[in-house]
């Protein structure tokens, strides 16, 4: 990725705060071997050809290991098809079963698990979440305030994006309490019901008030009340289960390629964005919102309930998990984990379509605007590998990197060189009184301050989380280069104290 301006400081914050907004879209080639598509009876073969050569366009530009694509038309599947590998190291080819990890279009399924919550009398949009969650204390400009559970469902609450650096990494049944319980105390952005402001975590706090009041873990209650309901039997909450049933591996960039990667375990974001489902099951998913087949013994009118945006709120449109595009009866959202994303979208017309791939990318919701685009009859807009977050990053890491690799050397040379003129007796320590003290202190003060600074990096991004965050969610250049910095610093400081503190040797 590469950061010139202040202005790519601007892009920065804007993409990485909408991770689960739609993007723009582009083209490329596909990664091996192609798995045979199904029959296509809704799609004209020109069209089939066109959307093939599109989305191995975009694999191609945008670096992606592996992609499931489905597309829906009223209750018929016309069309799913997995490209490139789901394991690029075993040449294990993506299929319409390979299992990935949806990011935040998991949210859906959490607002219609709340929803049926509140169906059943169990809870009510208006109440406070201190209602379920006593010890939930929210505060705007120092007071406390309540904040409801539809505000959380909405995304008008004011909790802040960055709540998400404060996720733990945790797979305990504990973790969801852990997680939701890192708000307590937090400073909200604005007035509760003010204003949209999206932070994923305000779907951990939907999913811990729905385990508090089933009395059992959330993702049992989310199984048997939701999913087994709705007959989608290959979605899972688990990723030991989903890896036993043929999950793809999650991959990161380095170095302008795709490098497997095991992300940490987020238990407790799991009602957020650790869904992990394929093509089959997101094809059944698409219908039942579009309300072209039946839902069974599950309440239809839950499922409409949960496209309709904050009513107190006309200007919002985030509803239980969608983003509500009115003008375009448009339904959609985007998902993005540290190393898989996807997007779903739909509309009044009845085509659905899901994308998803093994890699967070852009390029995953440019897919599939693009494949709208050609379903209604326009060209394509290729995704544009500038407005990628992760490979502008990954590009700007990997020069850092290269220019560091040249300082380093340097540094390693003199500092080698001074300890081999101290090991031959050349030099010889003298601690120098009062002023070698002085210098020491002051030294050792510029390198704590060099430290601080490299802690501080997403700061001068204009984002307020933890270098950490970055080690997870960034491209595996930007962890070297970090740690690069660091090292760069260390180095020179010991060379210097090396040539400050050993004088040469008198005869």
């Amino acid at each position: 990725m590469k950061i010139k301006s202040m202005k790519t400081s601007n892009l920065f914050i804007g993409v990485f705060a909408i991770l689960f907004l739609m993007t723009a879209a582009q083209s490329v080639q596909v990664f091996g071997q192609e798995p045979t598509a199904t029959p296509t009876p809704g799609l004209s073969p020109a069209q089939v050809e066109k959307i093939e050569a599109f989305v191995g366009k975009q694999m191609t530009v945008g670096k992606i290991p592996g992609m499931s694509v489905v597309i829906v038309m009223g209750d018929q599947t016309v069309y799913e098809k997995g490209f490139g590998f789901a394991d690029l190291e075993k040449k294990t080819p993506v299929t319409p079963t390979t299992l990935f990890e949806l990011g935040s279009t998991s949210k859906a399924f959490t607002g219609l698990g709340l929803l049926r919550m509140e169906k059943e009398g169990l809870l009510k949009l208006s109440d406070p979440v201190e209602k379920f969650l006593p010890w939930l204390k929210l505060k705007y400009k120092g007071k406390e305030l309540p904040v409801t559970i539809g505000q959380f469902l909405h995304q008008t609450g004011g909790v802040p994006f960055e709540s998400i650096a404060t996720i733990p990494d945790a797979g305990g049944n504990d973790a969801l309490e852990k997680t939701v319980r890192n708000l307590v105390g937090m400073e909200l952005h604005h007035q509760p019901g003010s204003k949209f402001l999206y932070a994923t975590i305000n779907y951990d706090v939907l999913g811990l008030i729905i385990q508090q009041i089933s009395g059992e873990p959330y993702e049992e209650y989310m199984k048997k009340k939701v999913l087994l309901p709705l007959g989608l039997t290959e979605t899972y909450l688990f990723r030991e289960e989903a890896e036993a049933k043929g999950m793809a591996v999650g991959y990161k960039r380095s170095f302008n390629k795709p490098v497997a990667y095991d992300a940490p375990v987020y238990r407790g974001n799991t009602p957020a964005g650790y869904f992990i489902t394929n093509a089959r099951d997101l094809a059944r998913w698409l219908k039942i919102q579009m309300g072209t087949i039946e839902t069974g013994d599950f309440d239809k009118t839950l499922i409409e309930t949960s496209h309709i945006s904050d009513p107190d709120l006309p200007d919002s449109n985030y509803a239980a998990g969608w983003m509500i595009f009115k003008n375009y009866q448009f339904i959609t959202h985007g998902g993005n984990n540290p190393n898989f994303s996807s997007y779903i979208g739909f509309g009044n017309e009845k085509v659905g379509v899901a994308v998803q791939s093994n890699i967070d990318s852009n390029f995953t919701t440019g897919t599939g605007q693009g494949i709208f685009f050609i379903l209604r009859g326009t060209d394509p807009k290729p995704t544009l590998a500038a407005y990628d977050m992760n490979m502008r990053f990954d590009d700007l890491s990997a020069k850092i990197v290269y220019v560091l690799i040249i300082f380093l050397i340097v540094a390693l040379i003199l500092f080698i060189r001074s300890l081999a003129k101290i090991a031959a007796g050349k030099k010889r320590f003298s601690l120098r009184g009062i002023v070698g003290i002085v210098v020491f202190i002051a030294a050792s003060g510029v390198m704590a301050a060099w430290i601080y600074l490299i802690s501080i990096i997403p700061t001068f991004l204009g984002f307020n989380v933890p270098v950490s965050f970055g080690f997870v969610w960034m491209p595996c250049t930007f962890t070297y280069a970090i740690f690069g910095l660091f090292l760069l610093g260390f180095l020179y400081y010991l060379f210097f104290l090396s040539v400050f503190f050993f004088r040469k040797a008198k005869p």
